[in-house]
């Protein structure tokens, strides 16, 4: 039996405890650049262990802080459309309807 090795582009999202979004980004850089990762097993039982490197950590995309949508965060890092804040009470649950108003 012969083993072969691939190049495989995988895509993930990580989820990082840090101060700062500067700090998040040097952690994934610092701690899984070059390192190694499990993603479960084969149908024999066997480990599935591949070499993880990072493609343009510096380019990686910001989807969430805090479970929110950064796009929607103000400076302060609140999201005044969030149906929690006061804001967002004023503003019903902020969909939109097709026309760009909000709907509530």
């Amino acid at each position: 039996m012969h083993e072969y090795l691939f190049d495989v582009k995988l895509f993930a999202a990580i989820r990082v405890k840090a101060k700062t979004e500067a700090e998040a980004r040097e952690l994934i850089k610092s701690c899984i650049d070059a390192n190694t990762a499990n993603l479960g097993a084969w149908p024999n039982g066997d480990p599935i262990i591949c070499e993880v490197s990072l493609d343009e950590p510096d380019n990686d995309e910001l989807i969430e802080i805090d479970g929110e949508d950064p796009l929607l965060l103000d400076s302060e890092g609140d999201n005044p459309f969030h149906p929690e804040s006061p804001e967002g009470r004023a503003y019903g649950d902020g969909r939109m309807n097709e026309d760009g108003s909000l709907i509530g």
